[in-house]
């Protein structure tokens, strides 16, 4: 069979083998045409970059138009649901039977794989699933969640040594030692285990949630920010290196124990209590007003800045703590101004000059990358629930999250061993990782793809379940 190149997916460059690269866009597009089949692509309208950056008022050119209940639009939501059923069967596959991810494959069979691991990204990997199995329940996919859990549990958490309230996800297997935990893999950790708990409440136990909690609450400073990492050594709590998304993690993870557990109890515990019933009475962690304090950190330290990054963490965090309405009125406003400073920031970095025709179309730098595009868009999705219903940033955010849902669903692979896939960006011979598939490309676009259904379908946009 001769594979013929596709018509609008494939990238402008060429790489050294082109039959190699032909095989590739075969994996990523299917057949012939298939790519620019798969989901009509909208005229281009005002850029977003363009629009948001001026006064900060889109024009109304740059509004999407409102998807009508025509089959146009019930036809888009099947596409998109296919779609994250396609990349959930992936992790699902790409779990192991000890429960372990196959955690790094490349879509180019003569490319070398590292042989690495990340548990941070095992962690979100199973907070994908999670919302997967929430929305479309299948035995398979608890399967897989119930597995990579408990491999997470059994083989990275365990608590500080003069600390033992403290529950941790360390960095390398326990039976190698503790020696580092980082606060992003607890946050994570936790944010797994508080969605894991309506669907298997054995498997997420409030005593491992709790010490979890327990050391984020331990890692955080007076002020708010955060220790990044802890070491077992005199080093101790460090802030000597910096996370970006760490806060974000850890507030987020919080804030959604606070919706799950409530706050702590006051309540004395019986005389014959055991160890597990006396720590749970121990630990007076209020989720929420951790979280919030970190945000408010955030917040202050980014405060009249011209340039900040895009923390996509920090915007699922502010949204899950102004769903609690604990925050005073000053602090809501504050917390809506970083909000909306990440996202001006987000839309003012689109590329405004990519015709509709181009690949690359709905990217969002680095253009053509798959996991910074998801990681925005489940920003943007989390803000459209913060910000107010006529917010001058609104309109331009519906495009940026139309056309970014639609190149990501241009960029999965549709057929083949690797159905589901998401590589590390549309095929390029610039980037001999372009071809990469890391088990985050598909949690973070997962997680993308799911926001953007439930904003569907909470506007009434989108087809059934």
């Amino acid at each position: 069979m001769v594979l013929h190149r596709p018509h609008r997916c494939a990238p402008r460059s060429t790489t050294r083998d082109p039959r190699a690269y032909k095989l590739l866009l075969a994996l990523l597009c299917g057949a012939s045409h298939a790519c620019t089949r798969a989901i009509p692509t909208a005229p281009h309208p005002t850029p977003v970059a363009r629009a948001a950056a001026s006064t900060g008022a889109p024009s109304r050119r740059a509004t999407p138009p409102a998807p009508s209940p025509t089959n146009s639009s019930h036809d888009a939501a099947a596409q998109l649901r296919a779609a994250i059923q396609r990349s959930a069967h992936y992790l699902v596959r790409a779990t192991k039977d000890d429960g372990r991810f196959r955690y790094l494959i490349n879509l180019n069979p003569t490319a070398a794989v590292p042989r690495d691991y990340n548990v941070l990204r095992h962690a979100g990997a199973v907070y994908a699933l999670t919302q997967v199995q929430a929305r479309w329940p299948n035995s398979a996919t608890l399967a897989a969640i119930t597995r990579a859990t408990r491999y997470l549990l059994q083989h990275y958490s365990a608590t500080l040594p003069q600390r033992p309230a403290a529950l941790a996800i360390w960095s390398q297997p326990i039976v190698m030692g503790r020696r580092e935990a980082k606060l992003g893999g607890a946050g994570l950790a936790l944010l797994a285990l508080v969605r894991l708990s309506p669907l298997a409440p054995t498997l997420s136990r409030r005593i491992d949630r709790t010490g979890l909690a327990t050391f984020i609450d331990y890692m955080q400073k007076p002020d708010g920010t955060f220790y990044s990492k802890f070491y077992t050594d005199a080093r101790g709590r460090s802030a000597a290196w910096t996370s970006l998304y760490y806060p974000g993690e850890a507030a987020f993870g919080m804030s959604e124990l606070y919706a799950l557990d409530g706050p702590p109890s006051t309540a004395a515990p019986p005389p014959q209590a055991s160890d597990a019933t006396q720590q749970l009475n121990d630990s007076a962690i209020d989720g929420e007003r951790t979280a919030r304090k970190a945000l408010l950190a955030l917040a202050a330290q980014r405060r009249d800045k011209a340039e900040v990054q895009a923390d996509h963490w920090a915007l699922l965090a502010t949204a899950s703590i102004l769903r609690q309405q604990r925050a005073s009125a000053a602090e809501r406003t504050r917390l809506i101004e970083h909000c909306t400073q990440i996202c001006r920031h987000i839309l003012t970095r689109a590329d405004a000059n990519l015709p509709a025709a181009s690949p690359f179309h709905g990217s969002l730098p680095p253009v053509g990358h798959i996991t910074p595009t998801a990681t925005r868009l489940e920003g943007l999705l989390a803000a459209l629930r913060v910000l107010p219903a006529h917010h001058r940033l609104r309109p331009a955010m519906l495009l940026a999250i139309h056309d970014g849902v639609v190149f990501l669903q241009r960029a999965q692979v549709k057929h083949g061993r690797y159905r589901g896939a998401m590589p590390r960006q549309l095929p390029s011979s610039d980037d001999p990782r372009s071809t990469e598939v890391r088990i985050d490309y598909v949690q973070h676009t997962l997680s993308a793809w799911i926001g953007y259904w439930d904003w569907l379908q909470q506007a009434g946009r989108g087809g059934s379940r």
